[in-house]
């Protein structure tokens, strides 16, 4: 009998960790054809299978660096404003996030279909490589420049989806996986019986892919809501903090409402592993580093290793409040952003869905309104200047009266502004003039 390091490793959750390989074979309980089998794939896979830590980040200049470190085949370095991702995932809407997974898998799975059509010169053969290939190129990176948590997610989506092809003779294990990925402290408890149903009765022990496929995006979805709404609920108390414990600083105010139980119980009680890290480097041979280092003055930084998505959002989060970045809440929308321009701006400039403009631009607009809904002075020009560009529409005047007459109007208005005629003469001129 061969040597199989490699169903010796996921024996376990396969059920049968108490047998020896032999013992498995020899109770028939899986044949060592079958076993030969599950080695072949995993061997040829073994570059897209993931590995923890899946990633690590760094903060330099005001820029957070990523790394998105999933498998050997996911080497993924991306560089955003250092904050904004977190505020801008959580303004995401959740059913958008998830029409990219849904997009991704109609790729995927539009390329199998075509690869069973036409097999090569030794039949059909699935290469998983090909098929990830083409989902980075169709779905990643149209969102190579977009907010890092939805690009994060959906990477992390696909390393899914591809384990499970890898594991077809048992997805379990990529579910596992992912759910790892995801996030130990996020817990989903719909029940996985339903994904054992269909499993064929004979030696291919195949499941239905398309069930933990679906199975996959609901957990992802209730994952990014139950991220969404904890976030929110933490970036709300650390607004309230100058207003409840003003006299200390950002940790110790999270400090004291995590011993209040009114925040979550990761700020505390969570570390990183940090390690140094030659920048820019996916695989490296370490002697070739250190002459780069000291011919080249190659950069080196300490970095936090990643070891799921939550994982992640923590970092983001204790950025914000280590460093007490200013952040506030958009008064047209609701949603948290960062201020890019004036420190007392009250509008983000994400899209209003309801006007099509900006909210900052909304946020002018009413601005305006405020300023002047108890102005007699404006409110008397603008009933008088939607009267004339009434005519002007209808052709009861010309183009050119109806200029000569704004240009007037917004002289003798600002001679009433700075107090030169009354407004009740600013009335009688704007009265007569409605009558030539």
């Amino acid at each position: 009998m061969g040597t199989y390091e490699n169903f010796e490793s996921i024996k376990d959750l396969l059920g049968y960790g108490k047998f020896t390989t032999e013992e498995i074979i020899e109770r028939g309980l899986i044949s060592e054809k079958y076993i030969s089998e599950i080695e072949r794939r995993m061997e040829e896979a073994a570059h897209l299978l993931c590995h923890f830590p899946i990633g690590y980040t760094y903060d330099k200049n005001k820029t957070s660096h990523y790394r998105i470190a999933l498998s050997e085949q996911f080497q993924i370095l991306k560089e955003y404003p250092a904050g904004t991702s977190i505020l801008d995932f959580i303004a995401l809407d959740t059913e958008e996030i998830v029409s990219y997974l849904k997009n991704m898998y109609t790729n995927i799975h539009s390329l199998i279909l075509e690869k069973a059509d036409t097999p090569d010169k030794d039949g059909f053969h699935l290469h998983i490589s090909d098929i990830t290939k083409n989902a980075v190129a169709s779905t990643l990176n149209v969102l190579h420049k977009d907010n890092f948590f939805l690009f994060l997610i959906n990477c992390c989506f696909l390393q899914y989806v591809t384990e499970v092809f890898i594991y077809n003779f048992y997805p379990f294990i990529a579910l596992k996986h992912y759910k790892k990925i995801l996030g130990d402290a996020f817990y989903y408890d719909e029940s996985t019986d339903y994904l054992k149903a269909d499993m064929k009765d004979n030696e291919d022990r195949l499941y239905d892919i398309n069930k933990f496929i679906d199975y996959g995006i609901r957990m992802t979805t209730k994952f990014i809501d139950y991220q969404k709404d904890l976030l929110t609920a933490d970036f709300d108390m650390l607004m309230m903090k100058d207003k409840l414990f003003a006299e200390y600083d950002t940790l110790q105010y999270l400090y004291l409402m995590e011993s209040k139980d009114n925040m979550r119980d990761t700020y505390t009680s969570t570390s990183f592993n940090t390690h140094l890290m030659p920048v820019g480097l996916h695989k490296f041979n370490h002697l070739d580093v250190v002459n780069r280092i000291i011919d080249e003055n190659m950069a080196v930084r300490e970095v936090c290793d990643m070891n799921s998505v939550q994982d992640w959002f923590r970092y983001e989060f204790m950025y914000l409040a280590k460093g007490n970045v200013l952040y506030k809440q958009c008064k047209n929308c609701g949603r948290f952003f960062i201020p890019s321009g004036r420190s007392d701006s009250e509008y983000c400039e994400r899209i209003d869905t309801a006007s099509g403009k900006t909210c900052k631009e909304v946020g002018a607009i009413n601005t305006f309104v405020k300023k002047h809904e108890n102005d007699e002075i404006h409110q008397a020009y603008t009933k008088a200047y939607r009267r004339m560009d009434s005519r002007k529409r209808t052709m009861y005047i010309s183009k050119k009266e109806f200029t000569e007459w704004s240009k007037t109007a917004r002289e003798k208005r600002k001679l009433c502004e700075d107090g030169q005629i009354s407004l009740e003469e600013f009335q009688a001129w704007l009265d007569e003039s409605k009558c030539r």
